[in-house]
């Protein structure tokens, strides 16, 4: 069976660490009695790109299979492969860990998750004769010890002074509070993009 054939770790690298921040972001664990795999559903073709690169990055021989739902066109991502369980399993069920983290892979991680769970807009306007720009960066998710946890890391590691929001879950049952960090900050926007970057040319300020 596929799913038996042995994987081959490279190791803790940048690579590793763009795939939990995107898995964190926008990813789940797939499992059954017989394989453990972790699925990413990607939007945008250079973002799964930047995903199938980081798999590759991070393992020699990796079972990769891709699926595109038929009522969305939505693709998705696994991949499957022994010993993935012990390897990713802890670092995306906590997260103090992220704490201990060296700069470039806090960097990382948070690139894999703002390509994940981020946007980026632009918008023109004049408002009474004067032209002004308005520039907004955000990130979305449901966990909020996780969203105030990359938050706190950015501001210490001077790369982003987020404002941490919370918006209620609308009155549905199965839903959650969105938590998001957002920048209106137009120096502070250029440097998460000089610092973190992203995979996703869209999301790129054209300044960058």
């Amino acid at each position: 069976m596929v799913f038996e054939k042995k994987i081959f770790f490279k190791g803790k690298n940048r690579f590793y660490y763009y795939l939990v921040g995107a898995i964190k972001g926008d990813g789940t664990e797939a499992i059954t009695a017989r394989s453990y795999g972790l699925r990413l559903y990607a939007k945008d073709e250079d973002f799964h790109k930047a995903f199938v690169e980081a798999i590759n990055g991070c393992f020699d021989e990796m079972n990769i299979t891709e699926n595109i739902d038929k009522r969305d066109g939505l693709k998705s991502t696994c991949f499957y492969g022994n010993g993935l369980r012990r390897i990713f399993h802890d670092d995306l069920k906590e997260i103090n860990w992220i704490k201990e983290l060296d700069d470039g892979y806090f960097c990382a991680l948070m690139r894999g998750f703002f390509d994940a769970e981020g946007s980026y807009t632009h918008q023109k306007s004049v408002i009474r004769g004067y032209s002004c720009n308005h520039q907004h960066l955000q990130m979305a998710n449901t966990d909020y010890e996780l969203m105030k946890l990359l938050g706190d890391e950015c501001l210490k590691r001077r790369i982003a002074n987020f404002k941490l929001s919370i918006y209620p879950a609308r009155n549905c049952l199965g839903t959650k509070d969105k938590i998001y960090l957002r920048l209106h900050s137009i120096e502070g926007i250029k440097r998460f993009f000089l610092l973190i970057g992203s995979s996703i040319r869209r999301k790129v300020p054209s300044y960058c």
